[in-house]
């Protein structure tokens, strides 16, 4: 059985193989930045285990807003547009 991270809260937060959808949808908000990828190759990128939001660290590493400390206003907006911010965590469970 996998085990869930777990929010300060106590809520659980959603894995990569928990996304919703066959194709992740990327896009930041601040530059525009974007990209899709097929969940298979979205779970070899960042691995399967790993929570959507670390996830999303990993995909923006390279990011220059995310790595020069800028002030919070203009900072990397890497979201997933096809998910709230609230679903990150609160996705129904497929059979966990």
């Amino acid at each position: 059985m996998r085990r869930r991270a777990k929010t300060a809260d106590g809520g659980q937060l959603v894995r990569v193989w928990d996304y919703p959808f066959d194709t992740v949808r990327i896009d930041c908000e601040t530059c525009g930045r974007f990209g899709n990828y097929s969940k298979e190759r979205f779970v070899e990128m960042v691995g399967a285990n790993t929570t959507l939001p670390d996830a999303l660290k990993i995909i923006a590493k390279d990011c220059p807003r995310e790595k020069s400390g800028l002030a919070l206003h203009n900072r990397c907006g890497v979201g997933y547009p096809d998910l709230d911010t609230g679903t990150l965590i609160r996705l129904p469970l497929k059979g966990h």
